[in-house]
């Protein structure tokens, strides 16, 4: 899923509105995939949207169009690593900080886990 897109100012609510109507207002239901154990990726559609995974996780904590259908920034945070792995059947060798696994760091200005989740387009 592209979670930045409904929040990407590329894309306002308004030309989804026009494009799809009502049915945008039941669009990215988060809440319900994850609750139903089902796998639930995080991408950036670049160059549609920026490719800034913050863009990706804000937009999955704050969902624009039903609150309820938000995650946790636990939960968006593993939409973007291990679920991203999950997807190319690579979680065996990536997506997750252990012992002999690849890694990408990143290294940003706050622990996002301790943030209000509306507070998470600061992190730099």
């Amino acid at each position: 899923m592209q979670p930045a897109i409904p929040i990407s100012p590329l894309e306002p609510i308004s030309f989804l509105e026009e494009t799809i109507g009502d049915r945008v207002f039941a669009s990215s239901p988060y809440r319900k995939i994850v609750d139903a154990g089902i796998h639930l990726s995080g991408g950036s559609d670049g160059p549609v949207t920026h490719p800034n995974p913050i863009d990706g996780i804000y937009g999955a904590c704050n969902h624009p169009f039903d609150s309820d259908q938000s995650l946790t920034i636990q939960e968006a945070l593993k939409m973007y690593t291990y679920e991203v792995a999950w997807m190319s059947f690579e979680e065996k060798r990536r997506g997750s900080l252990e012992k002999d696994k690849l890694a990408d760091m990143v290294i940003l200005n706050e622990n996002p886990l301790v943030k209000d989740p509306k507070d998470l387009m600061q992190l730099k």
